[in-house]
């Protein structure tokens, strides 16, 4: 049976016990690593891998391993969305999933980023397991929702809405002003 099993994992796109990275950061004390470690191996028991968490310290620590492609799933809020979005040259990120929030907020939340790397059939593997995760896998969605303050009250996570770039692109200006609110918040982080 195994030997059946992984060739045709491998030309599902899914390899047979690899390891995903998944990549979060630390608010304050906490390093959010077990709010997001049981939603990674759910993800990751899906797609026949094993999940490794990693915290890193700022949200600017875990854009800049993104960029060193440090990272294959990452859990992050707006403004590291919006300092890879910025980051034209290395777009090696994609949205995989949003948080399902309700129409009165003003800036959405993070999305869930995917390494474009993977492939394909195993970016969509994760993205089905993260829209069902509020009803398969229940506490690992309550964990992940619990990491995140302003996420205490979404329902589930949901596909990226096609017009989502633009929405960031339409709250913060345009390019120059983004740059410069990006710059700033990064000298108030640093």
């Amino acid at each position: 049976m195994k030997s059946v099993l992984i060739p045709m994992l491998l030309c599902m796109g899914l390899s047979a016990t690899a390891q995903l990275r998944f990549g979060t950061y630390r608010y304050e004390d906490d390093d959010r690593v077990g709010n997001v470690l049981p939603a990674a191996n759910a993800l990751a028991a899906a797609t026949y891998n094993t999940a490794t968490v990693i915290s890193y310290p700022s949200v600017q620590a875990l854009v800049e391993a993104i960029q060193q492609d440090e990272v294959d799933v990452a859990f992050i809020n707006t403004f590291g969305y919006l300092l890879l979005a910025s980051d034209s040259v290395r777009q090696q990120m994609e949205p995989l999933a949003v948080w399902k929030a309700s129409k009165s907020l003003e800036i959405p939340l993070g999305p869930v980023l995917v390494n474009r790397k993977l492939p394909e059939p195993m970016r969509l593997k994760l993205a089905s397991v993260l829209f069902g995760l509020h009803r398969s896998h229940k506490q690992a969605f309550y964990a992940a929702r619990n990491g995140w303050m302003e996420a205490k009250h979404v329902k589930a996570f949901v596909p990226v809405p096609e017009d989502y770039h633009e929405r960031f692109l339409h709250l913060f200006g345009n390019a120059m002003e983004r740059k410069h609110i990006l710059g700033e918040l990064l000298d108030d982080c640093s």
